[in-house]
């Protein structure tokens, strides 16, 4: 029998009918989107709206982190008992150098007009009429100072660092002073090894490693020939100097990568973690590349310390965190320099991060939130209540660059040890992050002609203000100083790569007399290795 199709068509339309009358559609719920989790202060204008379901599915596969009322009270609690749990640490590890401690941790204050005091106890340091950037607070100081000095006196570190010298030493240096190999070495106490470390670190004046010569094969002709380049939102820019660092020969001197420039953001510690990375790839493999901060400080701020307020970050609690982390290239996500960044009591959020320069251009990378870690913020509304969440950009930018790092080694104990183990690890071609407190003064000095970048040391200079890093990649004795250029005060200056963009000292870079670095370090590191 054959059916009619108007009929069937009739059919269709009585039973939808029906089927409307007897169903209504049920209100979405989910079990994290509650009243105590609502979002209570007004949605950010960068927030993107999803809808209940969407929202809800990507909470359950982890590609969401929701952000609640609780989170940012919580997250200054803890931030307090941990200063005080910091404070009370270093006390005792600094027992019998009260006077160091005092040097670098001031507590904020409004009395230094270069200086000012930030909500989220960082400090604004003004650099010039056009330039200001953020330092860290006082909580990172205790943070730095006491894991430094930690891991500096632990017999795994020494070996680390051991092992370091160890595999750059000349053989006939190491068959002269009788130096045991690795193997032995894993045998001696924490007090032998040190001892072997002192020792060789104090000769640093054996020590050349390789003449730097004639740019190496693959040297790029600039920025935009690094591997992984992302256009340049960081300013990146390739190495110009005119001061020591152009007219002196030293091992590490064509394996720098690119200039960048941090904005005002306190993310200078994956500056100049990157750059290192970065140097040792170019000296290892002979490939210049350019690696993602902005997602290794996503992943310090957001991940490891689960804060979305509260900028800066501890650089030796960022080397030891950061053991397996796999970076991706810059152009996976360009660095936002957000240059209209303002904090903002109410919520607690920094408002224009997402203003790419002064002009108010919208950012265009990849991820951005008026957060300290940037990943991109979602909102959806459930039953008239607004939720907001965070994208884990873990699931959406990969780690595509491929490449990770060893375990950082602390090569400077705060008015125990002094520079000769750094400067001796410069000589043979290691690259050295350094974490330091900025005197009042800053980083004053930066003068024309021979003296272009070279910072002043002053021997009285009070205490100092708010703390920031870098990367240094050199050391010039005073007998090896282009003719005309002042001496340093000890016995030579480090070239410090800096995250200021390339208008700042020499090209970037500054001279830092090793008396000031003893001055004013927290922490002196090396990374074992990239892999």
């Amino acid at each position: 029998m054959r059916l009619n199709p108007s009929w069937l068509t009739g059919l269709a339309l009585i039973s939808i009918v029906a089927s409307m009358g007897c169903t209504s559609e049920e209100p979405y719920t989910h079990p994290e989107l509650i009243a105590e989790n609502a979002f209570e202060d007004t949605i950010p204008d960068s927030a993107q709206y999803l809808e209940p379901d969407s929202f809800g599915s990507r909470l359950d596969d982890g590609s969401l982190q929701l952000l609640t009322k609780d989170d940012i009270p919580r997250e200054l609690a803890e931030a307090e008992m941990e200063l005080e749990e910091l404070k009370q640490l270093a006390s005792d590890l600094y027992s019998d150098r009260m006077d160091v401690l005092a040097r670098h941790t001031v507590e904020p204050h409004d009395t230094h007009p270069d200086f000012a005091p930030l909500l989220d106890g960082n400090w604004r340091f003004q650099v010039d009429d056009e330039m200001a950037v953020q330092l860290s607070g006082v909580r990172y100081a205790y943070q730095e100072l006491v894991e430094s000095t930690q891991r500096f006196r632990t017999k795994e570190n020494q070996l680390a660092v051991y092992t370091e010298f160890f595999a750059r030493l000349d053989p006939a240096y190491i068959v002269e002073r009788n130096l045991p190999d690795k193997g032995e070495a894993t045998d001696l106490s924490y007090e032998e090894v040190f001892e072997l470390n002192r020792v060789i670190a104090e000769d640093w004046g054996a020590f050349r490693g390789l003449a730097a010569g004639a740019k190496p094969p693959g040297y790029p002709t600039g920025k935009e020939d690094e591997e992984g380049y992302g256009g340049g939102v960081d300013e990146a820019m390739y190495p110009v100097r005119t001061g020591i660092g152009d007219q002196v020969d030293f091992p590490l001197k064509w394996y720098d990568t690119s200039i960048k420039q941090q904005g005002g953001r306190g993310s200078c510690v994956a500056f100049a973690v990157t750059a290192a990375v970065e140097l040792t790839i170019a000296r290892d493999q002979g490939r210049w590349v350019n690696l993602s901060e902005q997602m290794l400080y996503n992943r310090a701020k957001q991940v490891w310390e689960g804060s979305n307020y509260g900028d800066n970050y501890s650089l030796a609690t960022m080397l030891f965190r950061m053991i397996g982390y796999r970076y991706s290239f810059e152009a996976s996500w360009d660095y936002n320099t957000s240059r209209q960044r303002v904090e903002f009591d109410y919520g607690q959020l920094y408002l224009y991060s997402c203003w790419a320069d002064t002009m108010a251009t919208p950012y265009s990378g990849e991820h951005c939130s008026d957060t300290n870690h940037q990943a991109s913020m979602f909102t959806t509304t459930v039953g008239g209540l607004s939720f907001t969440a965070f994208v884990n950009p873990e699931t959406d930018v990969l780690p595509d660059a491929g490449f990770g790092t060893g375990i950082g080694s602390g090569i400077y104990d705060p008015g125990v040890v002094g520079t000769f183990w750094a400067i001796a690890m410069l000589r043979l071609d290691v690259p050295v992050m350094i974490s330091f407190t900025m005197p009042v003064v800053g980083l004053s000095g930066a003068l024309v002609g021979q003296s272009e970048g070279i910072v002043q040391h002053l021997a009285f200079e009070p205490a100092g203000t708010g703390g920031h890093a870098m990367l240094l990649i050199g050391f010039v004795p005073n007998a090896e100083l282009p003719p005309g250029t002042p001496p340093s005060p000890g016995v030579g200056y480090f070239i410090a790569k800096n995250s200021w963009g390339y208008g700042y000292g020499d090209g970037g870079y500054v001279y830092l007399p090793d008396l000031w670095v003893q001055r004013w370090a927290r922490g002196l590191y090396t990374l074992s290795g990239v892999y």
